[in-house]
């Protein structure tokens, strides 16, 4: 895999919701065809992006298809393997983060582990950011949870 992370800064959120938000660090991965990675013991919380080629997630026992557009968060505890795609390379973006959920936060179990309708509109424009998908802040993963 070729990839690229770098640590992100944390904003201020000041008491709000969103208080505990830190973004540790994030970055793109490119995987030639049939990569595989994992299984990982997850420690904290992860959003990977899928940018072009696809994926089957294994996020315990739940196997999630992953097609470009598809958001994917992997919480913390969970085990994590990734199956890229067969036909061509697979690009995505991630970031690591931790949150801690205040009052009227839904569980945590109940919180999706896909979202497949970001447009890759949304997705390109995002990556057009400075910095890119390795410059993402806690704002947008903010924007990211909140959204899913």
């Amino acid at each position: 895999m070729n990839s690229s992370t770098h640590a992100a800064e944390k904003v201020d959120f000041s008491g709000g919701p969103l208080a505990s938000l830190h973004v540790s660090r994030g970055g793109v991965g490119v995987y030639p065809p049939g990569a595989t990675f994992g299984p990982r013991h997850m420690t904290d919380y992860e959003f990977v992006w899928i940018i072009e080629g696809g994926a089957t997630a294994c996020y315990d026992e739940h196997r999630i298809e992953a097609p470009p557009g598809t958001v994917l968060l992997c919480r913390p505890g969970m085990t994590d393997t990734y199956e890229w795609s067969p036909k061509g390379k697979s690009v995505h973006g991630f970031f690591h983060f931790t949150f801690k959920p205040g009052p009227g936060w839904p569980p945590i179990h109940s919180w999706p582990l896909a979202h497949k309708t970001l447009r890759r509109a949304q997705t390109v424009s995002t990556l057009a950011m400075p910095g890119g998908i390795s410059g993402v802040g806690a704002a947008h993963a903010a924007g990211l949870l909140t959204e899913m």
